[in-house]
């Protein structure tokens, strides 16, 4: 497995695609990247997903391109937001979502997320790319075409990058 660097993901997001604002529910797994990004973006926390997509999806109206980052368990709770807003309005969001193996540790509806997540994005025709499985230049282009289409797309952080 490759490894995709913390500090290529915010060039490619902030640097390269300009990606301005950036709302979420806090999560441990994405700390270093919210460490690395709070020096260049003020980066604002939300008590839920659904509440993180309607910041950003008023920051998108107001001409800002934005980031909801979360957990993989969290995309239950802003499925409707995301379909009522952005792909309605057909604006573009990238969500930066962090997943990891399920563990007997974990909670049940975290190892149930784990498992759907790819298939719950394909069948809302949410493409995906997985950083550790995508190299540097295929993500930046993936961001791009997404981006160009005003679609929402989702970048999958393993916990083991972290």
């Amino acid at each position: 497995m490759s490894h995709y660097p913390v500090s290529e993901l915010i060039k490619t997001l902030h640097g390269v695609h300009q990606v301005e604002y950036w709302v979420g529910v806090p999560d441990t797994r994405l700390k270093p990247l919210l460490d690395g990004i709070s020096g260049l973006v003020e980066i604002e926390y939300a008590p839920r997903e659904d509440l993180a997509v309607a910041a950003a999806f008023g920051a998108s109206l107001a001409g800002f391109r934005a980031c909801v980052f979360m957990k993989d368990a969290g995309l239950g709770h802003c499925l409707d937001a995301l379909l009522t807003t952005f792909r309605l309005a057909g604006l573009p969001l990238t969500l930066v979502v962090s997943t990891a193996e399920p563990t007997t540790k974990m909670p049940l509806h975290h190892q149930t997320w784990h498992d759907v997540l790819i298939k719950i994005l394909e069948a809302l025709a949410i493409p995906a790319r997985t950083i550790s499985d995508t190299a540097r230049n295929d993500l930046s282009i993936f961001v791009g075409r997404s981006i160009a289409r005003d679609e929402i797309h989702a970048i999958l952080i393993d916990i083991r990058l972290t």
